[in-house]
Parts: structure tokens; sequence; C-alpha cells
């Protein structure tokens, strides 16, 4: 088939992150106005990894949080979505294949974004208040999590690869 023709890479598993993305982003962006007539005029914009705050700003700052997960989310579902586009020619069952975990594995990392995203927002106002807002583990969390999707991928993709 070739590869304009084809629908793409879209399947219950990416739909799902989408919506959990599209979902934790907007949810992001409430909050983040739901907190901003309440922070001070300084805030923290970054934390060292002992989740000790050592970069400050003013808390308009925090408006380009949700900016920080919008473009490359919406960059991943489009190169994602429609890369298989950029495949000169017919597409074989196994570039399918390989499109569709591509895309599964930019639809994991844009959700695990989108709460890490939501996470920073929330450290924010907590540190700017000078409550407990960082758990030194957190950071391995999200980077483990990351680490195990981009290694998933890999796995599938050299079985897919070896496969055909």
């Amino acid at each position: 088939m070739d590869s304009l023709q084809w629908k793409g890479p879209q399947n219950e598993k990416t739909k799902f992150f989408n919506i959990v993305t599209v979902v934790v982003m907007i949810a992001s962006i409430i909050y983040m106005f739901y907190i901003y007539p309440k922070l001070p005029e300084e805030i923290p914009v970054h934390f060292n990894i002992q989740g000790e705050a050592d970069g400050w700003g003013g808390k308009a700052s925090i408006l380009i949080f949700p900016l920080m997960i919008v473009f490359p989310a919406f960059m991943g579902f489009v190169f994602g979505r429609y890369g298989h586009f950029l495949h000169s020619g017919e597409l074989s069952e196994k570039d399918k294949r390989i499109f569709v975990l591509t895309y599964e594995m930019i639809t994991k990392i844009n959700t695990t974004l989108a709460f890490i995203t939501f996470y920073s927002l929330w450290m924010v106002k907590q540190e700017a208040f000078d409550q407990m807002s960082f758990a030194p583990w957190s950071i391995f969390l999200f980077l483990a999590i990351l680490a195990i999707i981009i290694i998933q991928y890999f796995i599938q993709y050299f079985r897919v690869r070896k496969a055909g």
C-alpha cells in the first residue's frame, strides 16, 4: 500500500494516551490559572536534584509551564500520526507495524511529559508557600518511566525487524 493512502497508526492504545495527555494538559492549564493569583511575586522556577529551589523568577514565569508540554506534544502527535507520509513508496506490513510502535511510544512519552508538567506546577506552588513539595525520588520515577517506554519500544522494534 502506498504511504499516502494508509490511514495511519491510530489504535485504541494511542487514542487512550492522546486523550489522557489532552486531559492532563487541560488540567495543568486550569490549575495554573487557579494558583496564579495566589502566588507570591517571586516563585521558584528551577530545582536541584535534592528538590531545593535554586532558581527564582517572577510569578508570570509559571505561564511557561504548560507551553513546555503543548508544543512537544503537538509535534509528537503530528510526526507520530502523519510521519508515514515522509516514507516514499509502498509500505510493507513491517513498515506499518513499526510506524504503529513508534506512534505508541510517542503517545506514552507525551502522556508522561504531561504528568511531569502538572507535577512541576504543583511543586512550584508548594515551594512558593514553603510547603513540602519535592520527593527526591520523583525525578527518578519519571526518568525510569521514560526509560521503560523507550526500552519497551526498542525491544518491540527489534522483534518486528527480526520477524519480517
